[in-house]
C-alpha cells in the first residue's frame, strides 16, 4: 500500500469564484500528514470483515523544505487499530507524506477550464485544453490545445461552429464552396421559352450562398425588330416596336382610293399577318373600283352613283342634264344658252332638249351678245359703228400726247391744255398764258381719280408707262431760262425729265438730263419698278445723231446705265431708237434704224439703213438684234403675254407693216397695210393685236375694204392671235377724224385718244366738235 500512497492522483477541475484550481494543488495546501492518514485509512479499509480494525495512522511526517526540491521527512507510523470485533489489532500506518516538494508527476496533464460557451465543450471540434505538469513536477505550464466554436468551414466534415450540425448540414452552410448549379431568376414559367435561357452560379468561397446568375436570359418587351419571342409568353411578335399585326392574324384590308370601299360594288378583302408581325400579306378578295358602264345596274366606280358615265352611258339615270344643239362654241356665250334634258332609268338616252337658245344675228338694238360670238354689237342692224364704249369723253382746249393702260384697267394720260378742261372732277384752270402739263388717271369706269398740272408753259409730256404695281413714269421736257451774272447773259436750256408717281399720283422721284444733246422720246418700265428711256444724241461737234438707252433705277431714279449705238466714223447714216418695251424675264426690248451696235460684247451689223428689233439683258448686253427690213423704219412695239413681238414699220410707197416675231425674233406672220396716214398698235392679254389710225381714199383690211367719208377718217381693227382681221371700222365725215394715241388692256379694251372736226360716233356716242379742232378720250370692246 506504500507505493499506493505515492502515487499521483490525477486531479480534478473545480471552479473558484474565478479561477479554476487543479485538485492535487489543493490538497497538498491542507498538510501532508492528515491526506496520508486519510489515504493509509482507506487503504486498511480493504482488510477483510473479520479482522480487527487497525489502528490510527501514525502523524504525519514534518513538512518537507518548500524551497527545496526534496521532499519532508516521512512522518511516524501510526499506532496501531484497535482490533476489530473477533479480530486482531491491526499494524500501525506508515509515515505520511513529506510535505512540499513535487506536486504533480512530471509530464502529467490536467483539464483546463473551458473558456468558450458552456454548451459547445465536447461538441464538434470543441475541447477543453491541457495542462501538463513540468519536468520538476512543481506544477502545470499553460493552458494548451484548447479549441473554441468557429465560423463553420463548409468545405470540411466537422463541425467548426460546435452546434451538432457539420457541413451541409448547417445552416450556415449553403452550399460547397467553387460548385456551381443553374440558376433563373424570371418568372420560373418563361425559362427556356422564347428568347429567355437559365444561367449558372457559382457557390462563394465561404459556402454562404451563390453568387451572380451568369448567362441567363429574361423576358424583354416584345418587339418586331428581331425575329424571337422577346418576352417569353409564346407568341412571336404578337406585339411592340415595329409591329404592324399580330402573325398568323387576318385582318380587314382595301387598296381602293379612300372614300370608296363599302361604296357601290367595291368591298374589303383580308389580309394574313406575316411571321414577322412586321407586314400584311396580300389583300385577297377585296373588290375595287371599275370603269362605270351602263351595261350593269351597280355602281361600277364606286362613286356613290349609278350608271353616270361610261360604256353605253349617256347621261345620270333619271336626272335632268344640261344639252345643246347649236354650233359647237356658243353653247353659254352671250345670248346662247344651254337647255336641259330628261335622262332614261337605264342612263342609255336623253329625251328632248328644253330651253336651250341659238346664236341668232348680230344687232345693236340689244345690249348683248347675239351672235354668240364673244364680241358684243360689233357689226349688224342698228349698229353704228360696231363697237361699244364703255365711256367717251370731249375735250376742248386740250391735247392728249400720251396713254397707258395699267395692270388694273385704269387709265393714264399726259398731256397739255390751254384753257380750263373738265374732265369729270372739275375745271384743270390754266396757271399761265402758255400751255400747261398735266397728268391724270381714270378708273375703269372713266371717273378721274387724280389730275396733276405742271405750272409754265415749260413742260410737255412725250410718253408714260406703267408697272406691274400701277406706279406711273412720265417722260417729257423742261424749258428753262438761266442766267449767267458775270457776263449778264441770258440762255435757254433744254432738259429731259423723267417723273415718277405712285398710283396716287404722288411724287416719288424726278431725274432729268441736259437735252442740247439728248432727245428722248419712248420710256418702259419692267415689273420691278425700273424705268428705261429710249433717245437721240448729237454729240458736241457731230452731225450725224446716234440712238440711245438709259436704265433709272426705280426705287431712287439714280442712273444705272446707259448703251449707245453708232458707229463714230460713219457720216452717212443715223441712228436712232423709237420706241423700247420689257418682257416678264426682264429683257429690254427696242426698236429703231441703226447702222451699227456699240454695246460691248456684242454682235456687229453688217448691213446698211435697216429697221432693227435689238433685245438686251437686264443688265444691258446685248441678246440679240434682228433686222425686219432694208429701207423700213420700225417705231413701235408691243409684247405679248407669251414673249413675242408685235411691230409697227413704214415700209417703202407709203405703206405700213404690222408683224409679229417669236421671243427668238422669228417672224411669225405679217401684214401690209395701204394708204394710212398714221398707225398705232397694241395688244390684249389673249394676244389679239388692236391697229388704229387715220387714213384717206380707201384702206384694205382682210376681206373689207374701208372707205373715207372725206379728208381723214379714224379707222379701228382688231386681228386675232394669227394676224388674221376680224374686225375693222372707219370713224368719220367729211372733216377730219385722226387717231393719235392707242392703249389696249390686257382684258381686250382699247383706249383711243385723238382729235376731230364735224363729228364722230363712236359706238352709242355721237361727238359733234365745238372748236375746229376737238379732242375726244373713249374707252371700247370689241
Amino acid at each position: 500500500m506504500n507505493g499506493a500512497a505515492h502515487a499521483r492522483i490525477p486531479g480534478r477541475m473545480r471552479k473558484d469564484t474565478d479561477r479554476s484550481v487543479p485538485f492535487d494543488k489543493a490538497v497538498a495546501s491542507r498538510g501532508r500528514r492528515r491526506w496520508a492518514a486519510l489515504l493509509l485509512g482507506v487503504v486498511g479499509g480493504c482488510v477483510p470483515n473479520n479482522d480487527g480494525n487497525g489502528g490510527s495512522g501514525g502523524s504525519g511526517g514534518s513538512g518537507g523544505d518548500t524551497s527545496a526540491s526534496s521532499s519532508g521527512d516521512v512522518g511516524p507510523g501510526g499506532s496501531g487499530g484497535s482490533g476489530g470485533d473477533g479480530g486482531q489489532g491491526g499494524d500501525g500506518g506508515d509515515g505520511g507524506q513529506g510535505g512540499g516538494g513535487a506536486v504533480c508527476t512530471p509530464g502529467s496533464q490536467v483539464a483546463c477550464p473551458y473558456s468558450g460557451p458552456p454548451d459547445t465543450q465536447g461538441v464538434g471540434r470543441c475541447a477543453a485544453g491541457l495542462r501538463t505538469c513540468n519536468e520538476s513536477g512543481t506544477g502545470y505550464g499553460p493552458c494548451e490545445g484548447e479549441v473554441l466554436p468557429a465560423p463553420e468551414d463548409c468545405s470540411a466534415a466537422d463541425d467548426e461552429d460546435c452546434d451538432g450540425v457539420a457541413d451541409g448540414d448547417d445552416h450556415d452552410c449553403v452550399c460547397v464552396p467553387g460548385t456551381e448549379v443553374i440558376c433563373y431568376s424570371g418568372d420560373v414559367e418563361t425559362a427556356g421559352v422564347g428568347a429567355c435561357e437559365p444561367g449558372w452560379a457559382r457557390c462563394r468561397e465561404d459556402g454562404s450562398g451563390f453568387g451572380p446568375c451568369v448567362g441567363e436570359v429574361l423576358p424583354a418587351a416584345e418587339t418586331c425588330l428581331t425575329p424571337v419571342d422577346d418576352d417569353c409568353d409564346g407568341q412571336t411578335n404578337e406585339e411592340g416596336a415595329g409591329c404592324a399585326c399580330v402573325p398568323g392574324e387576318d385582318v380587314p384590308c382595301y387598296t381602293g382610293p379612300a372614300g370608296t370601299e363599302g361604296v357601290g360594288l367595291c368591298a374589303a378583302g383580308t389580309a394574313r399577318c406575316q411571321p414577322d408581325g412586321m407586314q400584311l400579306g396580300p389583300c385577297r378578295g377585296q373588290v375595287l373600283p371599275a370603269r362605270e358602264t351602263c351595261l350593269t345596274p351597280i355602281d361600277d366606280d364606286c362613286d356613290g352613283q349609278v350608271n353616270e358615265g361610261g360604256e353605253q352611258c349617256v347621261c345620270p339615270p333619271n336626272q335632268r342634264v344640261r344639252c345643246y344643239s347649236g354650233p359647237p362654241g356658243t353653247a353659254d356665250v352671250g345670248a346662247c344658252t344651254s337647255g336641259t334634258a330628261l335622262c332614261d332609268a337605264q342612263g342609255t338616252s336623253m329625251g328632248p332638249c328644253e330651253g336651250e337658245a341659238f346664236p341668232q344675228p348680230e344687232t345693236c338694238a340689244t345690249p348683248v351678245d347675239d351672235d354668240c360670238d364673244g364680241q358684243v354689237n360689233e357689226g349688224g342692224s342698228d349698229c353704228a359703228s360696231g363697237i361699244t364704249a364703255s365711256w367717251v369723253k370731249q375735250l376742248s382746249g386740250l391735247s392728249i400726247t400720251a396713254v397707258a393702260v395699267d395692270a388694273f384697267d385704269n387709265t393714264v394720260i399726259a398731256g397739255s391744255f390751254t384753257s380750263p378742261v373738265d374732265l369729270g372732277a372739275g375745271p384743270l384752270l390754266p396757271r399761265t398764258a402758255g400751255a400747261e402739263a398735266f397728268v391724270a388717271k381714270l378708273d375703269p369706269s372713266g371717273h378721274v381719280l387724280f389730275a396733276i398740272t405742271f405750272e409754265g408753259d415749260d413742260h410737255a409730256a412725250r410718253d408714260i408707262a406703267t408697272d406691274a404695281s400701277g406706279n406711273i413714269a412720265l417722260l417729257g421736257t423742261v424749258l428753262q431760262l438761266d442766267h449767267i451774272e458775270d457776263e449778264d447773259l441770258w440762255y435757254v436750256e433744254l432738259y429731259n425729265r423723267v417723273v415718277k408717281l405712285d398710283p396716287s399720283g404722288g411724287l416719288l422721284w424726278s431725274s432729268h438730263s441736259i437735252a442740247i444733246d439728248d432727245t428722248e422720246n419712248a420710256v418702259a418700265m419692267n415689273a420691278a419698278g425700273d424705268v428705261f428711256v429710249t433717245g437721240v444724241t448729237l454729240p458736241l461737234g457731230e452731225v450725224i445723231p446716234h440712238g440711245y438707252v438709259r436704265k433709272l433705277d426705280g426705287a431712287t431714279g439714280a442712273p444705272t446705265w446707259r448703251r449707245w449705238l453708232g458707229d463714230e466714223d460713219d457720216d452717212d447714216h443715223s441712228e436712232r431708237l423709237d420706241d423700247v418695251a420689257t418682257r416678264e424675264n426682264g429683257e429690254i426690248v427696242m426698236v429703231g434704224s441703226v447702222h451699227e451696235v456699240h454695246f460691248l460684247p456684242g454682235p456687229e451689223l453688217a448691213y446698211r439703213s435697216c429697221g432693227d428689233l435689238i433685245t438686251l439683258s437686264p443688265a444691258g448686253e446685248v441678246l440679240d438684234r434682228t433686222c425686219v427690213g432694208a429701207d423700213t423704219e420700225t417705231w413701235q412695239l408691243a409684247i405679248d403675254a407669251s414673249g413675242n413681238t408685235v411691230l409697227g414699220s413704214a415700209v417703202p410707197h407709203g405703206e405700213r407693216r404690222v408683224s409679229k416675231l417669236d421671243g427668238a425674233a422669228a417672224s411669225l406672220w405679217s401684214r401690209r397695210i395701204a394708204q394710212v396716214q398714221e398707225m398705232r398698235l397694241g395688244v390684249d392679254g389673249g394676244g389679239n393685236v388692236v391697229l388704229a389710225g387715220s387714213f384717206t381714199g380707201t384702206l384694205g383690211l382682210g376681206g373689207d375694204t374701208l372707205t373715207s367719208s372725206g379728208g381723214e377718217d379714224m379707222y379701228l381693227a382688231r386681228l386675232d392671235p394669227d394676224g388674221n382681221v376680224v374686225f375693222s371700222q372707219g370713224y368719220g365725215d367729211a372733216g377730219n377724224q385722226r387717231l393719235m394715241h392707242l392703249a389696249v388692256s390686257a382684258g381686250g379694251s382699247a383706249v383711243l385718244a385723238g382729235t376731230f372736226a364735224g363729228t364722230i360716233t363712236l359706238g352709242e356716242s355721237t361727238l359733234v366738235a365745238a372748236t375746229a379742232q376737238d379732242t375726244f378720250l373713249a374707252k371700247v370692246g370689241f
